[in-house]
């Protein structure tokens, strides 16, 4: 997945809806399957679709309680071309050995912004109205079901700012057309560049929880995958707004591989760490703005780097010329025999050093911090 644009919504709103240009034709459908490979509502091949943005990428209700509703997750995008179907059923390697049948939702709770989703409030309330709406119903084949969860009237955008998605007009946008570069290499181009421009105003939610389910042959819950998110030990949610999304996710997968208790040790500890800070709308908003400093961070290091290293190129360019001009011989005169002076010359060698200048100023920058790390 690439990264999200930061788009200002004050712009967005007054985005003029578009129609879709034509999906190019690619290998014909499962029987039963009348979309294909860009998951948008109504774009079958060949045909013009329009794709409007909507509170939470939510489509239709699927399901609703006190305390939650389900919703087809509509916007899925897959930027597989092999994959087919709607994002509530679709289906990739149809009608070959490891076909393979899985589910996207949305899932929006009714709580207070500052309520931590805890494990089992996902596992005791998300996953049977799941089970019972999609697994029971909506794709009964599907092995592995994907829920987006966002907390009722809230969302935050790709540049932090947190708003009332249903206060705010959502536009519609416009797709390239696929290319035949895109099916020779089987990925849709097209709808990743569709998913940075949605992902400026929409967020994936505050976290993500996979749910696993032994349904059919090839499915996540077999004894070599240690029933990986089938059963509640080993089931874990990818907290969004947290710094390093993945930690969590990595650790778990760890033990459940290896059911190794020190494994199982940092993990609930890094998810216990992660329900009390990330969990809710406020930690999860929290956490997207430090990202958005540190990545600023990170780019005005690499720029300083990019600076260095560009100066340091051209010193190396210069003492060439030097070179070509007064051959060899000189310089190393004036690296070595002269080496208890500063010694003249682009990359002169400073007392009681061993290297000339413009190494020694490269590695101090480097290991100083200058380039980052």
């Amino acid at each position: 997945m690439s990264s999200a644009k930061t788009i200002r919504l004050a712009i967005l709103s007054y985005l003029s809806a578009a129609l879709f240009s034509a999906a190019a034709q690619t290998s014909a459908m499962p029987a039963g399957f009348d979309i294909s490979q860009n998951s948008v509502r109504g774009g079958g091949l060949g045909e013009k679709a329009a794709l409007q943005i909507t509170p939470y990428n939510a489509g239709k209700k699927l399901y609703e309680d006190d305390m939650l509703t389900l919703y087809e997750r509509i916007n899925y995008l897959s930027t597989d071309l092999k994959a087919y179907g709607d994002p509530i059923c679709y289906v990739t390697k149809p009608g070959e050995e490891y076909e393979y049948y899985s589910s996207h939702v949305v899932a929006v709770l009714n709580i207070d912004r500052s309520t931590p989703i805890t494990r089992e409030m996902l596992w005791q309330k998300v996953r049977p109205a799941i089970e019972q709406t999609v697994i029971g119903s909506a794709c009964r084949q599907a092995k592995g079901v994907m829920a987006h969860v966002y907390v009722r009237g809230f969302d935050v955008a790709a540049d932090g700012q947190v708003y009332m998605p249903e206060g705010v007009p959502l536009p519609r946008v416009e797709l390239r057309p696929l290319t035949e570069k895109d099916i020779s290499l089987g990925n849709n181009f097209r709808n990743g560049e569709a998913f940075d421009i949605i992902h400026g105003v929409v967020s994936e939610g505050i976290l993500t929880a996979h749910f696993a389910f032994e349904n059919g042959p090839n499915h996540d819950c077999s004894a070599d995958w240690n029933q990986e998110n089938c059963l509640f030990e080993v089931f874990t949610p990818v907290h969004w707004g947290a710094p390093d999304r993945m930690q969590a996710w990595t650790l778990n997968s760890q033990y459940a591989r290896w059911l190794d208790e020190s494994y199982k040790i940092g993990r609930d500890k890094v998810l216990a760490e992660y329900e009390a800070r990330y969990a809710s709308l406020n930690g999860f908003a929290e956490g997207i703005d430090y990202r958005i400093k540190r990545d600023e961070s990170v780019r005005l290091r690499k720029a300083l780097r990019e600076e260095y290293m560009q100066a340091y190129y051209e010193a190396m360019r210069s003492a060439n010329d030097y070179i070509e001009e007064h051959g060899i011989g000189p310089v190393l005169f004036a690296a070595f025999a002269t080496s208890g002076s500063y010694t003249g010359g682009v990359c002169g060698v400073r007392t009681n050093s061993v290297m000339n200048s413009c190494t020694e100023d490269f590695l101090f920058n480097h290991y100083t911090g200058a380039y980052g790390r």
